[in-house]
């Protein structure tokens, strides 16, 4: 009984340190970051005046980070133990805020809410991003709204989803890409409807963009809006539903970035639309001016699209598909093509899940090894540069070793067949000398 007690405890000892090994990352401007579960803050890519290939510590006691562009000029922001905002910079921190839950990058502007639900934001302000009713840029922060849980700012604009699952929403306008009315912009947060869960955006351009929004009850709305009647030939020219279009129910999980959008289902279906029709491919079409999801694949764990026009696509086999996008401006058709599997047994894809994704992940093995996808290697932290891996995924080192995986198993493993080799000639070639003895004396005996 003793023992089993023993090893009931060791394996829960086990299990908590599996969990508590997960990092998270979020990914910026040709640079990735990663905060490990001791709370420290890796980066790798363009930082500074410097360019790190391996991941270097920067910071310590840190709960989450994240990275604001504005003009090509890349801003860290960093939540630390005592729940204060610093801006991060090579020679130091700045203290911005106090009593800080979350940190959110803010498209050139930076969001967070409080620890009493309140949002605050603070940055270039373009089309009264802020909320402020003025849009003049703020370099101190300032309050927007009340009562909030999550928050998204992409494109001139953003979302705010309370408490209460009602979303806000605010900014550029201009197509009337938000609501209908209000014309060019919207200076404060304005309800767009009631029962949300999650947003997400597929922006290819400022006349050319769509929403996803998943309720409480599993069903997928979406509005936009669309310039040259791509989202449907009886459509004048802008298309916009008041309320959002109820397009599938039973969804699970979803993501949109460009002009696809990927819809994952309780019964594990995956499923596509797209913002231009897709001819000759196995994804979505246009129906009546409104987007039909339709099926491109089945037994789906899990998902993401990147920024940069490619998707990886888990099965609940292991096995990682990467689909992505091609153009042909010829004919005006943009295709949704499928790549052959580039990984097998493969647990968990893991990506910073804050719209847009800059077209980076990080997947993780059966055997606790991390493989580095997408963009250019020197933003992964693997040790090289210029090189793309998504054709070829290359092993983090660094993030490998914090999931637990053990490199000298490979090496050992494999010292220990060439052992066993060694020792099968060994036995062979005593085999083979005395069988030569034994030759030679029995043809001396006759």
């Amino acid at each position: 009984m003793i023992k089993k007690i023993i090893i009931a405890v060791c394996m829960c000892i086990i299990s908590a340190k599996t969990v508590c090994a997960e990092p998270t990352v979020e990914y910026g401007y040709e640079k990735s970051l990663v905060v490990t579960d001791n709370n420290e803050l890796f980066i790798s890519g363009s930082y500074g005046n410097k360019q790190y290939i391996y991941f270097t510590k920067i910071a310590d006691n840190v709960i989450s980070a994240i990275e604001d562009t504005v003009s090509r000029e890349s801003y860290v922001y960093i939540l630390k133990k005592d729940f204060a905002l610093y801006l991060l910079e090579p020679n130091g921190e700045t203290k911005i805020a106090e009593q800080v839950d979350k940190v959110v990058d803010g498209d050139g502007n930076v969001f967070f809410i409080k620890k009493d639900k309140s949002l605050w934001g603070f940055g270039r302000n373009q089309y009264g991003i802020l909320g402020d009713g003025m849009g003049i840029e703020r370099t101190d922060p300032i309050k927007i709204m009340d009562n909030v849980r999550c928050v998204y700012g992409f494109e001139n604009k953003a979302f705010a989803i309370t408490y209460d699952n009602e979303l806000y929403a605010w900014g550029d306008n201009t197509n009337s890409n938000i609501t209908s009315h209000n014309y060019n912009k919207l200076s404060k947060p304005v309800k767009i409807m009631d029962d949300v869960v999650d947003i997400k955006g597929g922006t290819v351009d400022l006349d050319r963009e769509f929403y996803l929004v998943l309720n409480s009850a599993g069903e997928l709305y979406l509005w936009g809006v669309s310039k040259a009647n791509r989202l449907g030939e009886h459509m004048d020219s802008i298309m916009f539903e008041e309320p959002p279009l109820m397009i599938t129910d039973n969804v699970k999980a979803f993501d949109a970035c460009s002009s696809i959008g990927l819809i994952l289902k309780n019964d594990d279906s995956l499923w596509a639309i797209a913002e231009k029709e897709t001819e000759y491919t196995q994804t979505a079409h246009m129906i009546n001016g409104s987007l039909e999801p339709v099926q491109i694949e089945s037994d789906v764990k899990e998902m993401f699209i990147s920024m940069d026009g490619f998707s990886l696509i888990l099965k609940n086999d292991g096995e990682l598909i990467r689909y992505y996008t091609f153009t042909d401006d010829d004919r005006n058709h943009e295709y949704y093509l499928k790549d052959s599997p580039i990984h097998n047994n493969v647990t968990d894809i893991f990506n910073d899940d804050t719209p847009p994704n800059q077209g980076y992940a990080y997947v993780l093995c059966d055997d606790n090894s991390v493989w580095a996808m997408g963009g250019y290697a020197s933003e992964l932290g693997i040790g090289i540069s210029g090189f793309d891996c998504i054709y070829a995924p290359v092993r983090s080192k660094f993030l490998s070793e914090l999931y637990g995986y053990d490199e000298t198993a490979e090496s050992t493993e494999y010292e220990h067949a060439e052992t066993n080799n060694n020792l099968i000639f060994t036995n062979l070639s005593v085999l083979i000398f005395f069988g030569v003895i034994y030759t030679i004396i029995l043809a001396k005996n006759h």
